[in-house]
């Protein structure tokens, strides 16, 4: 079927979404318009869903743009999701609120599907954190061991609602360029979707510069501007304390040592995939990626087909 710049760059918009359950608006569409081509306006978005609904390839209902041939019905899967998000959030919060007060964790996202509320109800808690520079192992270890004390981490039967720290990035090495794969529509929507819920806003938009490349493909997605009901401070005494104690050479000595018996008790299985797929899971002292089931590749390949179908 013979389609414009811009109603490809609709269709492919709106095709990434539908892999995930998630109908846009016609400003959704806008903001999140993949490689947007020059000129285009919501104006002339909007002319483009209409183009792509008389061609039978989107279908609309109640300001809701999705792929025709979806099978669910996609608007109350949203509405369901966002209340579902809602309680996770919530719920999120007080644990998020107690590591922002731990030594070394200097920013906290909430990301992945709960980042743009849209989270199923068995899903768990994902969190990204920047922590302070030569820290990462620090910051991992404390953030982690407070889950753990609180039973809050997820295991292979219970993912709920369980939080679950699987990124974490230093805070004066900031670019993931070097992570994304050729063609990684997924990897570009993960970062811009990054909520940030605790963190210096200097450090927050450090963050989002120096990602900037995303921008490339996303042009129009600003960064997420978070309810400040959802916003937490991470300021406390035993923070200011025990950062100032550990910041000369026992703190390194400790960061030395806390990686050293992290790497000894992780899972083979994480060791032998930071070897074989090492833009999946990361061990190093700027990047910890834990993320031992990346589906980067199989998104963008399903991605790829489904839109290749329509062209």
């Amino acid at each position: 079927m013979e389609l414009n710049a811009l109603e490809k760059s609709i269709l492919q918009t709106i095709t990434y979404f539908a892999i995930y359950h998630f109908p846009l608006t016609a400003l959704e569409v806008f903001r999140n318009l993949w490689q947007t081509p020059v000129g285009a306006t919501i104006v002339s978005v909007e002319v483009g869903l209409t183009d792509l609904i008389e061609k039978e390839i989107i279908a609309s209902r109640d300001g809701f743009f999705f792929l025709k041939k979806q099978a669910e019905d996609p608007v109350r899967l949203r509405r369901e999701r966002y209340l579902v998000a809602k309680e996770k959030m919530e719920k999120g919060l007080k644990y998020i609120k107690l590591m922002a007060r731990l030594p070394f964790a200097r920013a906290v996202f909430v990301v992945n599907n709960l980042g743009y509320l849209n989270a199923p109800d068995d899903a768990d808690i994902d969190l990204a954190i920047i922590s302070a520079k030569n820290r990462i192992w620090t910051a991992r270890f404390v953030c982690a061991g407070l889950m753990k004390l609180f039973n809050k981490r997820p295991t292979a039967k219970t993912q709920k609602n369980r939080i679950c720290l699987s990124f974490f990035v230093d805070e004066n090495q900031l670019d993931l360029r070097s992570l994304a794969y050729e063609s990684d529509i997924h990897f570009t929507y993960w970062i811009r979707q990054f909520m940030p819920v605790c963190g210096d806003e200097a450090l927050i938009n450090r963050f989002f510069t120096a990602n900037g490349w995303t921008s490339q493909s996303l042009p129009n997605l600003w960064p997420i501007n978070v309810n400040e009901r959802w916003r937490v401070t991470g300021a406390s005494t035993f923070k200011r304390s025990s950062e100032t104690i550990l910041s000369g050479r026992a703190g390194d000595w400790l960061e030395k040592f806390l990686k050293k018996w992290q790497l000894k008790i992780m899972p083979r299985r994480l060791l032998e995939l930071a070897v074989s797929n090492p833009k999946d899971v990361v061990l190093g002292d700027a990047v910890l990626k834990f993320h031992d089931k990346d589906t980067r590749l199989a998104i963008r390949d399903r991605w790829q087909k489904e839109v290749a179908d329509v062209f």
